[in-house]
């Protein structure tokens, strides 16, 4: 059962992003081999997802195409029913891949929904993870060497190499809270009872308070709520 550490950096052009870059984290007893490349996507790289990761289209142009890299065929041999991979934010990145011909079919761990149940925090965003559980302490292992010495300025945040190193370090921490890998698969697809509105006019209020004081407004914003948003009708069911 390989467990694979995986994400992605891509073109930010909204529905039309594409992966500019890809990393794999193969978790092995003794340690984990890295994988990454990266690719030359089929549309520019726009400035906002430039300013995120720092790839530019000179770092880019003369790369293969993403079906030529060695790590998107790495993916696709690993893609059987009982390979595990892990991402945060696990939905983005196997969306990428999807328009890369590559439909996942194994189990999925994903860090993100997993903290959501498991950690109190503000955000469970990556890098805000990173350091309110302490993890950037250990940054200066053997491992973390290793890597800098091989890859050089790729271990960098957001950049997809230095992600997933920090993406171990936090399923390992999510492992030590629940003891069990099975237990974050099935937190994975388990709605999040949110304890706070974190927009409109009720931000920052719980949603107890709020359900109590104006259940219409919880029913109107369900009914016209865009993005799905599994977490936050399950919270609002469960209120009202």
């Amino acid at each position: 059962m390989p467990f694979i550490l995986f994400d992605t950096e891509t073109t930010g052009s909204a529905e039309a992003d594409r992966v500019c870059q890809i990393a794999l984290g193969i978790l092995k007893k003794d340690g984990c081999d890295y994988h990454i490349d990266y690719c030359k996507p089929p549309l520019p790289i726009s400035y906002g997802a430039m300013a995120v990761h720092g790839i530019t289209e000179e770092d880019v142009q003369d790369k293969p195409l993403f079906e030529e890299t060695a790590s998107g065929n790495l993916l696709k041999e690993l893609n059987t029913k009982n390979s595990v991979l892990i991402a945060h934010n696990a939905k983005f990145d196997i969306d990428m891949v999807r328009k890369e011909g590559i439909e996942w079919g194994g189990l999925v761990i994903d860090t993100y929904r997993c903290a959501k149940h498991l950690v109190d925090s503000d955000s469970h965003a990556l890098q805000y993870l990173r350091y309110s559980l302490g993890l950037y302490k250990s940054e200066k292992d053997d491992e973390a060497l290793r890597l800098k010495a091989e890859f050089g300025d790729m271990m960098n945040p957001h950049n997809a190499l230095f992600d997933i190193y920090i993406l171990k370090k936090l399923f390992f921490h999510l492992i030590e809270i629940t003891g069990d890998y099975k237990k974050l698969i099935e937190l994975t697809d388990k709605p999040v009872l949110l304890p706070v509105m974190r927009f409109g006019k009720y931000k920052g209020d719980k949603f107890e308070d709020i359900a109590k004081k104006d259940p219409s407004y919880l029913k109107w914003l369900k009914a016209n709520k865009q993005d799905a948003d599994m977490d936050l009708e399950y919270t609002i069911d469960y209120y009202l």
